[in-house]
């Protein structure tokens, strides 16, 4: 006998939990738009010159 297929539907906790993970990768977007930015920034934070 062939089983029906079916759509399972996330439950309320993997719905949270996929909540919480999408805030998380919100929080941490860059902060910074381009790499010369964050070099700088490395730079200014470790007093060292990163490239001359």
């Amino acid at each position: 006998m062939r089983r029906k297929a079916t759509t399972a539907l996330p439950n309320a906790q993997t719905r949270a939990a996929m909540a919480e993970v999408d805030e998380m990768v919100r929080a941490r977007a860059a902060r910074l738009p381009s790499a010369d930015e964050l070099s700088e920034e490395l730079a200014a934070e470790s007093g060292y010159e990163l490239f001359e």
